[in-house]
């Protein structure tokens, strides 16, 4: 006596892939904007010249709960150096007294994974040298490479530093 076996069907099975959430910040020049609310000092407040506009993202927790920037340096060659947030070193929280960093938040996508900070930055810097005490202003060179470092706190989690880089091209400083 035979057994007829039963066919089997192959079902193919589709399983949903966990979410993708971005694991560090990211960076884009997004040119010169039509804004002044940036100054060349460690003033807060406008200098005169149109800024330039950098786009930070930053990841947000599973839960979509908002990421806190907590610090942001962006340095570029010659000594130009821009400062955001609070970096404290014996009380004071700009000890080198860098330029100003005007950052705005975008609204966060229902659902998004990411939240967008608009950065920017003058095109002049003027800072005080340590050795001398003088006061040279000075525009930013072209193409000159930013090196920018975040120091984020994701809702939940520990806070976290990343480095990028962007890189300006031709910069037409305009006042404004």
């Amino acid at each position: 006596m035979s057994r007829n076996k039963p066919k089997r069907h192959l079902r193919p099975r589709f399983e949903c892939l966990e979410s993708r959430r971005l694991l560090s910040s990211f960076a884009q020049y997004m040119g010169v904007s039509n804004l002044d609310v940036s100054g060349p000092t460690a003033a807060i407040g406008p200098g005169g010249y149109r800024n330039l506009e950098i786009k930070l993202t930053l990841p947000l927790n599973s839960n979509g709960q908002q990421t806190t920037l907590n610090y942001l340096d962006i340095a570029a060659p010659g000594g130009f150096r821009w400062a955001y947030g609070a970096l404290v070193q014996d009380g004071d929280l700009n000890p080198q007294a860098e330029s100003n960093i005007t950052i705005v938040y975008e609204t966060i996508a229902p659902g998004g994974t990411t939240e967008a900070i608009d950065v920017y930055i003058s095109p002049i810097v003027q800072y005080v040298d340590p050795n001398t005490g003088s006061t040279p202003p000075g525009p930013l060179p072209n193409n000159s490479p930013l090196s920018i470092t975040d120091t984020y706190t994701v809702s939940g989690f520990n806070q976290i530093t990343d480095s990028l880089s962007v890189t300006p091209g031709d910069l037409v400083v305009r006042h404004y």
